[in-house]
């Protein structure tokens, strides 16, 4: 019996350890991102799930997905799109935490735009807006998307989107 105890509390005092031992994500230091790749300017670094999406450019625009690791951050996946990407880029991202994901980002390309929506057959996303960057974590197979650009309710911009080399078939 005693040693059931010991065992538990041996246990519990090695999950608190670890924990701690964890990054906060609030605590992101983008500079990690210079041991990943090139980097001109971090752009945002918004929280997703128990990780961080980094965007950044260099030559064009980039994403990268960290997670904490012990005393560090673990790099999952990312990429840098050259090109005239400005508007949509696409990334995939295999297992990024329990399942695979996709994401599509770009620049707010005018102070106008007040938010952007992704169509696709069993719906719809409304992105989410950081600083002049815009994103849509996607978790299913979605081939084919339209994005709608919006200035409040009047329609801006429709640009039809095939992710299907996206996803890992």
């Amino acid at each position: 019996m005693n040693r059931r105890i010991i065992i538990v509390l041996v246990a519990i005092v090695g999950v608190l350890l670890y924990n701690q031992s964890l990054p906060k994500v609030e605590d992101f230091d983008p500079s990690i991102l210079r041991e990943t790749r090139p980097v001109h300017r971090v752009l945002e670094t918004p929280i997703y799930e128990d990780g961080v999406l980094v965007f950044s450019e260099d030559v064009g625009l980039a994403m990268d997905y960290y997670k904490p690791a012990i005393m560090s951050w673990d790099w999952v996946y990312g990429s840098e799109h050259s090109g005239d990407y400005d508007l949509i880029s696409y990334q995939y991202i295999p297992k990024a935490g329990l399942k695979d994901m996709s994401m599509v980002f770009g620049r707010v390309v005018s102070k106008e735009v007040t938010h952007l929506i992704i169509l696709h057959p069993d719906g719809s996303k409304r992105a989410e807006i950081q600083g002049d960057i815009w994103y849509v974590i996607l978790e299913n197979e979605e081939p084919l998307l339209t994005l709608q650009v919006f200035s409040d309710d009047t329609l801006l911009e429709t640009v039809e989107i095939d992710s299907s080399w996206l996803f890992n078939n």
